[in-house]
This record gives structure tokens, C-alpha cells and sequence, in this order.
């Protein structure tokens, strides 16, 4: 049994005055403070934008789908019951029950097989590890039962009880997957080429802004970042999942020196010079005033909920 209390009717706090949150405010300094941005001019080489700029023809879909058909085929699956023993006589004898046995389950476990040991999964036969074993259990019917097979390191029954057919799939069914496929295999050839173009460039001394519109690649001008990446209003200086990551590289960098690259998660590559650095400040009082007051009445309403509790 229990009860939640209804805090909102029992609680009833009155209004903090200026001298109370003042002094929370003097307290709690380290919390009001705007934290340092700098701005950075930022080239930003990824695999998507170069992918995006990929043109794939029907010509070449059709040529890597021939070249390599069988890669798209879903192959059949089966669940397969493998049980092991020592040697042959002892798999025999085991057959001899276990063929008859109107429960195989309940025939195994009278063997003294549990379920969780012969239970092997579900397999395509080419994930199967010995060729025999896949041979017989891929030649069996569903919930048959395989007379002793000699594999590579026992001797086993095998049992198939679920069957998941195979599929060949057609150029249409994965025209997308190819035309992905080249396009990543091409960016990734772009990407190595136009990363040795971007630090010659830079290397003769050209500005970010002046490699981007030479060879098209993206450009941003970024005003202001904090080292999360975030801008001062908290959206992300970058779009994408690689903000952070540029951001801290910004921090660590030292104005007037050239930087490395760095390199992207999808493959990519950005290059980025620190424009300005806005060193953190204190925020007045008066900024944040109301800021303190929700602080101030949430940690009234805690401590009011506590010994209410406690009560």
C-alpha cells in the first residue's frame, strides 16, 4: 500500500524576497556565468556531402547487381537441435529412442539432454562453422531427426525445427542498396583525393574560404561556440553528431597556429582555423534574477518536501 502526497495544495511557499535571492546569488556565483566562445571558420569534408554530389547510372547498377548476385540473395535459415556424443554406439542408442519418441523434448530430457544444450540457434548454412554438419541438417525436413552424423569434433543427431526459406532478390529489390554501396565506395576514393588537394592548398597558404569554393566543398562560419559545441542560445553551432568533437578541437587550439585535421566518424575530414576567442564573464544579478528565483523556490519546495516527509 502506499500514497503519494499532493505537494502542490500542501505546500505553500511564499515568494522569495530581493534580500533571499541576492544572497543565493552570492552564494552560487560559478553558476551565472556566460561560458567562453570562440568562432571558428570550419571546412567540413564528410562523406555524406560528397555522396550527395555522386551521380550512379543505370548501366553501372546493373553491372555491379550481375557482377555479384549471389551477395544479394537472402539464403535460407533453419533452427537447428544438435545433440553430441562420445562415440558412435552412444549416438546409435540415442537415435534408436529419440526416433520413436512422440516428444522429442521430453525424450531428450529423459536422456538427460536440457533443452539450453542442444538448442543451437538459427543458422544460414554458410554461417556453419563444419561442412558436414551444415550438409545434414540443410538436408533434413522440418522436425525430422538425422541418423548419427560424424562431424569434425563429434558425433551428433541433428534436428531442424523451423525453416525460414530463402529469397533471390531481384535488381529491383535492391537497386537503393547498390547505388548506396558505389556511392560510398566513390566518396571514399573522392575523399582521399580531395584531402590531399585541401592540406596542399592550405599548405600554399590559401584561406578555408578560398579551398571550399575551389573544390566545392562545404564551408561554415561559425560565430560562436561553447566546448560542447553548442551556440549561446543552445543550438548546435554544427549541424550533425561531429559539433562536439570540432568544438573541442577549437578549445585546444592556439590562436595564430595552423591546426590538423580532424578526422570524422563516417570517414570524412575538416579542416578549421580559431577565428576569436570571448573569454567566459560574470552574468549581474539582474540578468539573472529570475533565474534565481526558480533555483531559490526549487530548492524551498525540496526542503519543505523533506520534512514533510521525514514528519
Amino acid at each position: 500500500e502506499y500514497f503519494t502526497p499532493d505537494y502542490a495544495k500542501l505546500l505553500k511557499l511564499p515568494e522569495p524576497d530581493d534580500a533571499k535571492l541576492q544572497a543565493y546569488y552570492d552564494q552560487n556565483k560559478g553558476s551565472f556565468v556566460t561560458p567562453e566562445l570562440r568562432a571558428l571558420n570550419v571546412l567540413m569534408l564528410s562523406r555524406e556531402a560528397i555522396k550527395g554530389r555522386i551521380e550512379v547510372s543505370e548501366d553501372d547498377v546493373k553491372t555491379a547487381y550481375e557482377a555479384d548476385k549471389e551477395k544479394y540473395n537472402v539464403p535460407e535459415r533453419r533452427r537447428i537441435t544438435q545433440i553430441a556424443f562420445p562415440d558412435k554406439a552412444a549416438a546409435e542408442k540415442a537415435y534408436a529412442e529419440l526416433a520413436k519418441a512422440k516428444d522429442f523434448k521430453e525424450a531428450a530430457t529423459k536422456l538427460g539432454f536440457k533443452e539450453s544444450d542442444y538448442d543451437l540457434g538459427t543458422f544460414a548454412k554458410r554461417d556453419m562453422i563444419d561442412s558436414k554438419i551444415a550438409d545434414a541438417a540443410f538436408g533434413l525436413k522440418k522436425d525430422e531427426l538425422s541418423k548419427p552424423v560424424d562431424g569434425q569434433f563429434s558425433i551428433v543427431l541433428l534436428r531442424v525445427t523451423e525453416i525460414a526459406p530463402g529469397k533471390l532478390r531481384t535488381l529491383a529489390d535492391v537497386r537503393t542498396e547498390i547505388i548506396d554501396g558505389l556511392k560510398n565506395a566513390r566518396a571514399a576514393e573522392e575523399i582521399r583525393t580531395l584531402h590531399d588537394k585541401v592540406d596542399d592548398s592550405r599548405g600554399a597558404g590559401k584561406l578555408l574560404k578560398e579551398i571550399a569554393a575551389e573544390y566545392k566543398i562545404p564551408f561554415i562560419e561559425v560565430k560562436a561556440t561553447d566546448r560542447a559545441g553548442k551556440t549561446p542560445d543552445g543550438k548546435p553551432a554544427i549541424e550533425g553528431p561531429e559539433a562536439p568533437r570540432i568544438a573541442q578541437a577549437g578549445f585546444a587550439a592556439t590562436p595564430g597556429v595552423e591546426t590538423e585535421h580532424i578526422e570524422l566518424a563516417d570517414g570524412g575530414y575538416a579542416w578549421f582555423d580559431l577565428v576569436s576567442t570571448t573569454p567566459s564573464k560574470q552574468k549581474p544579478f539582474d540578468e539573472v534574477k529570475a533565474e534565481v528565483a526558480t533555483l531559490v523556490k526549487e530548492q524551498e519546495r525540496r526542503r519543505e518536501i523533506t520534512a514533510l516527509a521525514s514528519k
